[in-house]
């Protein structure tokens, strides 16, 4: 064998910052939610399978369509990442749970998740963007002992600059590409 062309891996290009690993964005996620609804409320960055308290929150990646290529913009491979947060009860005290049901759906309470997470659309700069739908309406939950009440609310988090550093020729992100 030869030895290696003196041009071999010019083909690569560096990429920019990047979006930072999915157990980095839970963690972020669950943070700025338990800031918010204090320590009552167990908030897990993984799916809870046997919530600890009478209310739980979980994060945790979407649906079948986790990766959304659709958003994806110029240089971005992966477009939007979908996470799901779910907010459930327990069935024991059914006004008492409601109310706190409520409560994390309403943008004018202070535990709400939407507004905990619009506080930081960056999650301390681990992403460029997030979006929060929902939230639905009331769900039944089967998934653990006993049966338990709650909502979901969809996230749509966008990744850091993935436009690769020197694709335009130089370490700028778009400056040149029209000749200017």
């Amino acid at each position: 064998m030869g030895s290696a062309r003196a041009q071999a891996g010019t083909a690569e290009v560096e990429l920019g910052p990047r979006l930072s690993a999915l157990i980095d964005i839970l963690d972020e996620m669950a943070a700025k939610i338990q800031a918010v609804v204090g320590d009552e409320i167990q908030v897990v960055p993984r799916m809870n399978f046997n919530p600890a308290t009478p209310v739980s929150v979980d994060i945790y990646p979407g649906d079948a369509f986790f990766r959304d290529p659709e958003s994806a913009g110029f240089g971005d491979v992966d477009g939007s990442l979908i996470f799901t947060v779910r907010a459930r009860v327990a069935d024991n005290d059914i006004d008492g749970a409601q109310d706190q049901l409520l409560h994390l759906m309403d943008d004018e309470h202070a535990t709400s998740v939407a507004v905990a997470l619009y506080a930081d659309r960056t999650l301390d700069g681990k992403v460029s963007s997030l979006f929060v739908e929902g939230p639905t309406g009331y769900r039944g939950y089967e998934d653990n002992p006993g049966a338990m009440l709650g909502v979901q609310w969809r996230v749509r988090v966008l990744n850091n600059a993935a436009v690769p550093v020197g694709l335009y020729g130089d370490d700028t992100y778009g400056e040149g590409l029209y000749g200017d």
